[in-house]
């Protein structure tokens, strides 16, 4: 449903409403935090503003968002404030918003969401990490892309025969010479599904798609 903008008593009366609306994760939810796939990334994104949590709010964003936009943490927390004071209705748009269909077509996915003002297109896009711990401390956070000087991931991992017919698997990465290798305590390879992008789609209710799909 459109507020009409001609009218203030209404959009103030729907922004009351829609404000009381936004209600604390599940368990759950909380519980179902991750990007292992596009739409964990997305539901992650939603308990996340349930939880007006911006650092994780932030997490959900790719790091080609974050710097095309030229987002920190600090300027998140910022920005988010100013968008939700002129906007206040749009966290209730985040949190209620339905997958209605999904695209996969890797590294990328693309979902579309229905919500009260219309349907969004989400664009995801996957990242590869490895990161080390040295006790309570990250010593290293690095993404597995050639651009940033590592290896990508399909060279990084790998699995390797054992001479009793086992089968190995193997990870790498490049540590800055500051990181004491010997200190890690835990390493941790992964691919994680990041926000890219988000924008609306005009389309009428009838082209809406009904079931779910997934390209080869």
């Amino acid at each position: 449903m459109l507020v009409p903008r001609s009218s203030a008593v209404l959009t103030a009366a729907w922004t009351l409403v829609l404000g009381a609306c936004v209600c604390p994760p599940t368990p759950e939810d909380v519980l179902q935090i991750g990007f292992r796939t596009p739409e964990q990334a997305f539901r992650t994104f939603q308990t996340a503003t349930r939880l007006d949590d911006p650092d994780l709010e932030l997490r959900c964003f790719s790091k080609g968002f974050r710097e095309r936009n030229q987002i920190s943490q600090l300027t998140w927390r910022e920005a988010r404030e100013e968008l939700y004071r002129r906007q206040p209705w749009l966290r209730v748009g985040i949190v209620g918003a339905d997958l209605i269909e999904r695209e996969v077509r890797e590294p990328r996915a693309r979902l579309r969401i229905d919500t009260a003002a219309g349907d969004y297109e989400v664009r995801l896009v996957r990242e590869d990490f490895a990161e080390g711990w040295a006790g309570g401390e990250r010593v290293f956070d690095v993404e597995l892309a050639e651009e940033d000087r590592q290896l990508p991931w399909d060279q990084a991992t790998g699995l390797q025969p054992g001479s009793n017919g086992e089968t190995w698997w193997y990870g790498r990465a490049k540590l800055d010479p500051s990181v004491a290798g010997g200190a890690l305590t835990e390493v941790r390879f992964g691919r994680e599904w990041k926000i890219d992008e988000i924008g609306p789609i005009d389309a009428a209710p009838q082209e809406r798609p009904k079931a779910d799909r997934q390209l080869d």
